[in-house]
């Protein structure tokens, strides 16, 4: 069943706000296609139970999370989102110990859906920012590379 991009849309706007931001586990069973796969910079995911525990991890390192959609824009069966994540952290994340410090980046997300599942699902955020943001402290090994040529 061919479904359109503007129930693409609004299948993935539901997504952020009940499975993203009101931490909902559950529709994970039902909006995700058991095989479904993807990344994140942290890591690659291959079927619905490793997304799971992934979105699992996330939500317990920053339980007050909010991911606000900047835009969406829908092409065929991909929808793509940019968003702003904020949220505190209280719990590891990424190799990090907490900080309790708010983190606040933007990101993309880029979602595949056939028949009102999703297939594929990638992040996009940059790393680096969110980084430098937990550590309040620039990384010295790594500023050569924001300063403007001499």
């Amino acid at each position: 069943m061919q479904v359109s991009e503007s129930e693409n849309k609004t299948l993935v706007q539901w997504l952020v706000e009940e499975l993203f931001n009101r931490k909902r586990p559950e529709v994970i069973e039902f909006l995700y296609a058991s095989g479904c796969c993807g990344s994140t910079p942290d890591g690659a995911f291959g079927n619905r139970n490793e997304f799971l525990l992934g979105f699992a991890q996330y939500a317990k390192a920053f339980p007050d999370s909010r991911m606000e959609i900047d835009y969406l824009v829908a092409d065929g069966d991909r929808v793509i989102v940019h968003y702003t994540f904020e949220g505190t952290n209280t719990g590891a994340w990424a190799g990090l110990l907490p900080t309790n410090r708010l983190l606040r980046i933007a990101g993309v997300m880029i979602t595949r859906i056939t028949n009102s599942r999703i297939v594929q699902q990638d992040f996009l955020w940059d790393a680096l920012e969110a980084r430098r943001q937990f550590l309040a402290a620039p990384l010295p090994a790594l500023d050569y590379l924001l300063l403007p040529a001499a």
